[in-house]
């Protein structure tokens, strides 16, 4: 039990001493990268699902 007490304490010190934390800056920088990418990746899926139901749809209309 001591070195699981052990190993939380010394998770804690390093989380705050020894991680360099990123600025609210660069946070956001991020954020805003991911929404962008995420939005264009979904149109992009939704786009090629549209395709496919038209394609598939007249395939089907076929038979």
């Amino acid at each position: 039990m001591k070195s699981v007490l052990t190993y939380i304490k010394d998770s804690y010190t390093e989380l705050l001493e020894n991680v360099s934390w990123p600025k609210w800056e660069e946070l956001t920088q991020s954020l805003v990268l991911v929404l962008v990418g995420t939005l264009i990746f979904s149109v992009i899926i939704f786009l090629m699902d549209k395709v496919f139901s038209v394609l598939l749809d007249n395939l089907y209309q076929l038979f």
